[in-house]
């Protein structure tokens, strides 16, 4: 698939954004989030090893991109993708999460 750099996102040469609303749920499975569903959106928060490390909310639009998420959970758009698309799992994000200094090396108590 091509794609071109727009300012901080991804598009599709179509223009379309590259996380859909069912690339977001899937992400939000494979990392253990805690999901509600709001008035407007689904709110995502993401923990690991009991450590906030970020949120998101899927909108219910179809049509809507959800291209701040990767800087929403610490990850480029690849990786993003990687997750969405199970070329990566939880265990490699939060091997990423470490190497960037998000999460300490040991483990924290589940909160």
């Amino acid at each position: 698939m091509l794609s071109s750099s727009v300012g901080s996102s991804v598009l599709t040469l179509s223009g379309r954004s590259l996380l859909t609303a069912d690339s977001a749920l899937t992400i939000a499975n494979k990392l253990d989030a805690e999901i509600s569903e709001g008035r407007k959106h689904t709110n995502v928060v993401v923990r690991v090893c009991g450590t906030y490390i970020g949120r998101f909310g899927i909108r219910r639009d179809s049509k809507a991109g959800h291209d701040y998420i990767p800087r929403q959970i610490h990850v480029t758009m690849k990786e993003a993708l990687g997750l969405a698309r199970c070329s990566l799992y939880r265990a490699d994000y939060e091997r990423i999460l470490k190497d960037r200094g998000k999460l300490s090396g040991g483990s924290a108590p589940k909160v």
